[in-house]
Order: structure tokens, then sequence, then C-alpha cells
């Protein structure tokens, strides 16, 4: 968790219009422990990411799973294994956008007070409901990969 809240907090200076190796500096500075409540602002948003990362890592896998059984179990072929790692990987991730997006404001508000159906319904009326699948074309990228590598991992560790 530490290590993802400094990731979106860096990402959202950045945004701010700060340089990224100035985010990230001012990020580690600002995580001084011996200041009140600096420890625990590391683990700002901890529910909210567990709340996105147990959804999404069971839709990948149901998908997965459904998918495999369709075409007759288990894929001999690692690029066939790729291919439905990609695809179950992709469809987690439009699943559980909405999530994803309430988990980065979240954490890159720390001390806001912020909780999921808030931010969802924030977004929803600000930004329409699109606006709960901004930046679904980089988690889209990044999930073929991932679960590509993933999922042909597993078949050829499971098989041996």
């Amino acid at each position: 968790q530490p290590s993802e809240a400094i990731k979106v907090r860096s990402q959202a200076a950045v945004d701010q219009g700060k340089g990224a190796w100035q985010a990230v500096k001012g990020e580690f500075a600002s995580l001084d422990p011996r200041g009140e409540g600096k420890l625990a602002r590391l683990f700002e948003g901890y529910l909210s990411n567990i709340a996105y990362a147990f959804p999404a890592d069971a839709a990948k896998f149901v998908v997965y799973d459904v998918l495999k059984k369709a075409l007759g179990g288990k894929p001999k072929d690692p690029l066939k294994a790729a291919g439905l790692g990609a695809f179950a990987s992709c469809s987690a991730q439009i699943l559980s956008s909405p999530l994803d997006l309430a988990r980065n404001r979240i954490m890159a508000a720390p001390g806001a007070k912020l909780n999921i159906p808030l931010v969802v319904s924030q977004v929803v009326k600000d930004e329409g409901i699109l606006g709960l699948f901004v930046g679904i074309t980089p988690r889209i990228a990044r999930a073929i990969v991932s679960g590509a590598i993933q999922f042909t991992t597993y078949e050829l560790v499971k098989n041996k």
C-alpha cells in the first residue's frame, strides 16, 4: 500500500504541474515518520485499495476459468493461455474501473475523508457515467501484457 500511495500522489503532483522528479522527491520528503500523522498518511486509502483489488482479481480469474472451460479445458498452447489471460485481465479492468478511479482519487487526496460511494457519485455528477472510465486505455494496455504473462506462467507452472 505505501508504494501505491506514493505512486498515485506523485502522479497527481505531476498533473498539477510539478516535474516528475520533483513530485516523487516531494512525496518522499513529506513521509518523515517523526511528524504527527505522517506514517498514517501512507495507509490512507488502504480500504479503497482492497475494495478494488479483490473484485478485480476475482473477476480476472473467473473470466479466465469460464473461457478456459468453454474452449475445452487446460490450454496446452502458451499462446492460447496468453490470449485468454489478456482477455480476462482486460475484462476485469473494465469491470473494476470505477473502483480503481475512486481508489486513485482517494489516495491522491490524503486527509480529505473520501470514500468510494462519495467519489463515484461525485464523478457521475460532475463528469457523467463515462467519467468513471477515465484512464481505461492505459489500464487495458497494462492488462493485456500483465494478463498474458500471468496466465501463461500460471499454466506453465501448474502443468509441470
